[in-house]
């Protein structure tokens, strides 16, 4: 006989370290990324910067061309556990953004609602889904070239 299970109350805390956890995955995934593009194409050169612990860059050239960047960031414009994605090669900063990534919970585990802008699916996103979410937007207009 199924008997519901008592929905677990996450602290701050905890979703504090989700958020900060989930932000790191994201920029290991982008530097692996970047790695990889740059290994498996030499038109390809890649950058990526720390600007604090909690917001990175990322560049992509095509032949000494940009043709891609994006800054990410952890907190703020949208509460303190909200991971902010801003593309482009001109408007790079922090007053706007392209996507938003929070934290959310289920009552049973803490996962992340994905697509602020975008068409999202209902059910929450794992750190993975959300750092390849975020690459195929970035590395987008490499399919154009």
């Amino acid at each position: 006989i199924p008997l519901p299970k008592p929905k677990k109350t996450f602290t701050q805390l905890e979703k504090d370290r989700f958020a900060r956890a989930s932000f790191n995955y994201i920029k290991e995934y982008f530097k692996e990324g970047l790695k990889k593009l740059k290994k498996d194409d030499p038109d390809v050169e890649t950058d990526i910067e720390d600007i604090t612990s909690l917001q990175f860059t990322s560049k992509i050239y095509v032949r000494g061309d940009i043709k891609a960047e994006c800054n990410i960031w952890l907190g703020d414009t949208f509460g303190r556990n909200s991971i902010c994605y801003n593309e482009g090669t001109r408007r790079i900063g922090t007053n706007s953004i392209n996507e938003s990534i929070t934290v959310e919970d289920n009552g049973e585990e803490l996962g992340l609602h994905v697509g602020l802008f975008g068409v999202r699916e209902q059910k929450m996103a794992t750190q993975q889904q959300a750092a390849e979410y975020l690459w195929t937007r970035f590395t987008s207009p490499l399919q154009s070239r």
